[in-house]
């Protein structure tokens, strides 16, 4: 016969055991779902550095459009917010129809979820409507009165006005070296343009634009700064429940109506009303529509779900330096030592932010392992 004392000890025994093997899983299921929201977000911050480089090449594509007066500046924002929700609503509805699953659903039922989705959301995706308006109208306005390299130098405030307002909404909460890569990354971006030489062979330089041309397009270029930094902290909650590329369509399609009625308001006799009168608008036109407006704003949307709304707009602080390798290669000039200096400064400081949010990841995902283990245990 057996001792109650060895019946214990088996006991125990087999309670150790199974303690063991819920740490072992509980470990390898944190450090699997660690290492899935790391491979999420560096393909976030790979798709954000090819956003930069679109848009550094769509300051100067629309600059040289402005230049050559192929089309007023609104009627090419009208172009972006039509043709380009067009082109983001057919993908989606492409990508939810042909999706494999238990159910398939047919265009009428995509419909109607989009319309449950937007009920839900509706008073947000009115207010990124609006904020997209001011983006794309003000962006355009500000190119047409002032230099590409003018309208990229500036951009970098934009992180810096998303987290202002992230912080004080409190969505996000920032350390000391998240701030310090911000900063580092924004000084870095305007060492690119500081640094660069303006003189008479140059013809993007900053020293361009005279007084005039800033109160014309000062103005604009701060509706534009303010505009996108809100909107990429707004979009946040409508990301997390619905397809990113339907949350960047729906917000180009309501800001239709406030470009419509500012290019109305602002038409002249000279105004050209048919689009294609011009054969070199067309490459602008497609370069506004595919890139700028359906790939950059599908990528944003998706890469706000993934990361943070601030760390979406601190890849903004890459746009300089994208225009001026793109005017590199335009007018075939090399970058000077403070265009590459400043182009260290924000790529250490982009890399500071985001190995700092990489390194609390880390922490809380330990913290939270060690807390489902111990209760594990208990």
């Amino acid at each position: 016969l057996k001792s109650p004392c060895s019946k214990k000890r088996k006991s125990c025994l087999t309670m150790l055991e199974q303690r063991s093997l819920k740490q072992q899983v509980t470990s390898n299921n944190t450090c699997n779902k660690r290492n899935e929201i790391c491979r999420r977000k560096w393909k976030a911050y790979i798709g954000l550095t090819a956003v930069a480089l679109v848009y550094g090449g769509w300051i100067v594509v629309s600059k040289e459009a402005m230049k050559q007066r192929m089309m007023p500046p609104l009627q090419l924002a009208f172009l972006r917010c039509f043709l380009g929700s067009m082109v983001m609503f057919s993908a989606q509805s492409l990508i939810a129809v042909q999706k494999n699953g238990p159910v398939r659903l047919t265009l009428h039922d995509e419909c109607l979820k989009w319309h449950i989705l937007f009920r839900k959301h509706a008073l947000r995706f009115i207010m990124l409507g609006f904020l997209q308006a001011g983006n794309i109208g003000g962006n355009i306005l500000a190119v047409n009165q002032l230099s590409a390299i003018t309208v990229a130098i500036f951009q970098p405030l934009m992180p810096i006005l998303a987290g202002v307002v992230a912080a004080f909404l409190n969505l996000e909460e920032f350390s000391i070296f998240q701030a310090a890569g911000l900063l580092l990354a924004a000084c870095g971006a305007a060492s690119v343009v500081a640094l660069t030489d303006h003189g008479a062979g140059g013809g993007s330089g900053v020293l361009a634009d005279d007084w005039d041309a800033w109160v014309r397009g000062g103005p604009f270029l701060a509706l534009n700064l303010l505009s996108l930094a809100l909107y990429f902290v707004l979009q946040k909650r409508p990301c997390s429940s619905c397809p990113p590329v339907f949350v960047a369509g729906v917000g180009f399609l309501i800001a239709l109506g406030p470009i419509s009625a500012a290019f109305v308001c602002t038409m002249s006799d000279s105004t050209q009303w048919w689009i294609f009168n011009t054969a070199p608008s067309w490459y602008v036109i497609c370069y506004a529509v595919f890139l700028t407006t359906a790939f950059n704003y599908s990528v944003i949307a998706w890469a706000t779900r993934e990361t943070s709304p601030t760390t979406v707009a601190a890849f903004q602080a890459l746009q300089p330096l994208c225009t001026t390798l793109i005017l590199w290669m335009v007018n075939g000039s090399l970058p000077t030592l403070g265009q590459a200096l400043g182009g260290v400064l924000i790529a250490a400081g982009l890399l500071l932010f985001v190995f700092s949010i990489s390194f609390d990841t880390s922490a809380d995902s330990e913290h939270s392992a060690g807390r489902a283990i111990s209760e594990a245990c208990n």
